[in-house]
């Protein structure tokens, strides 16, 4: 299988991150012609290997900087950087902060940390996610919901965020018949909801909002402690995903890591919103529709 080779090749990239590697090696050791390697891990990442590699490694090196006491200097040089200052115009533009700022700052934006591509990332890029979106606008629309403040994706006090996120949303799936003149896809469940997070990459922020909602036809009767809202209309990156809930994951990271950097757009300052199908009762697995505000 093609994924068995490519996965080979990203194990030996994730273990020569602090060592030099020739990419020839790689395609070698993926039991494939160099052409041929580098089409097919394209093709089932997104990325070429050179992006992957270089993803991989400042990813890395972001970790270093936040939990050692190395020098910048010995940093660059571990993740094979010919100079600091070479290491430091690629960081920033990755991470939109200086080495040295980032080590420093009470925001650190994780959020643009490369992930490793396991197995089961690699079975769900080829399965269960549109690798390339479709630009699409999205009118204005009023949603009422459940909201919870969260820790940004860089701050360092960030690991509550899974709790309040199941606690709010497991709420939301009991309540969420209380609400009234629901708007529902033609043909769709109940077992539905969209999932909206306030979050941008350049303006760090401590907190950022998240409300679990529904479209609703008007303000009637807000059930107690719910809160309503009107999402702007705007333009987004539409990527199909379909998997289990946990998959959500790769998804947002290979948009924000992987598509965003290479596309012609930024991201917006509209909500990210993720629109959830659960078509089997009871399961983990989900349609979504995951919507990445663009300009």
């Amino acid at each position: 299988m093609q994924i068995d080779n490519i996965h080979d090749a990203i194990v030996l990239i994730e273990n020569h991150l602090t060592e030099p590697l020739v990419l020839q090696e790689v395609a070698s050791h993926a039991r494939m012609s160099f052409r041929h390697f580098q089409r097919q891990f394209k093709a089932m990442t997104g990325d070429s290997v050179k992006e992957y590699l270089r993803a991989r490694r400042l990813s890395s090196a972001a970790t270093d900087l936040a939990t050692s006491q190395k020098r910048i200097l010995e940093i660059a040089l571990d993740y094979q950087f010919e100079s600091q200052e070479a290491f430091t115009r690629a960081f920033s533009q990755r991470f939109f902060q200086t080495p040295g700022k980032f080590r420093n700052s009470s925001f650190r934006n994780i959020q643009l940390n490369k992930i490793p591509l396991t197995y089961e990332a690699l079975e769900h890029f080829q399965r269960g996610l549109t690798l390339s979106p479709t630009i699409t606008t999205l009118p204005s629309m009023k949603v009422v919901g459940l909201r919870a403040t969260l820790q940004s994706f860089g701050s360092r006090t960030d690991l509550s965020n899974l709790q309040k996120v199941d606690r709010v949303y497991r709420e939301f799936d009991i309540r969420k018949f209380e609400i009234q003149k629901v708007i529902l896809p033609q043909g769709m469940p109940w077992d539905y909801s969209i999932n909206a997070v306030w979050y941008s990459p350049k303006q760090p922020s401590d907190e950022m909002m998240y409300l679990v909602c529904l479209q609703v036809e008007d303000f009637h009767k807000i059930p107690q402690g719910m809160e309503t809202l009107i999402l702007p209309q705007a333009r987004y990156a539409y990527f199909r995903h379909h998997g289990h809930l946990d998959h959500n994951l790769y998804t947002t990271n290979y948009a924000i890591t992987s598509w965003f950097p290479k596309s012609v757009y930024r991201l917006g300052n509209a909500p990210i919103l993720m629109y959830h199908y659960h078509f089997a009762s009871g399961t983990n697995d989900i349609y979504s529709e995951h919507y990445y505000p663009v300009q």
